[in-house]
């Protein structure tokens, strides 16, 4: 629909609609950034291990992302 055609009932409708989704859409992005920065954390502090120990730590690491319920049910927009 053209913004001609809109009443301002709809298009202040819409604008509310687009702020719900920027406000979701930033606090996916920081639930995302904050697991981004705790995996590279827990990266780093793996490298003190041997490659033994450390493979396990890796492992569960990766299982752990690959495993969360939150990160498999959210799609990129």
């Amino acid at each position: 629909m053209y913004a001609a055609e809109m009443s301002v009932s709809q298009v202040e409708a819409e604008t509310e609609q687009f702020r719900r989704q920027v406000i979701q859409l930033k606090a996916d992005y920081r639930s995302r950034r904050e697991r981004l920065d705790r995996l590279a954390a827990e990266y780093e502090s793996s490298k003190q291990y041997n490659p033994a120990q450390r493979y396990q730590i890796l492992k569960d690491m990766i299982k752990n992302v690959s495993t969360d319920p939150a990160v498999k049910s959210k799609q990129p927009p």
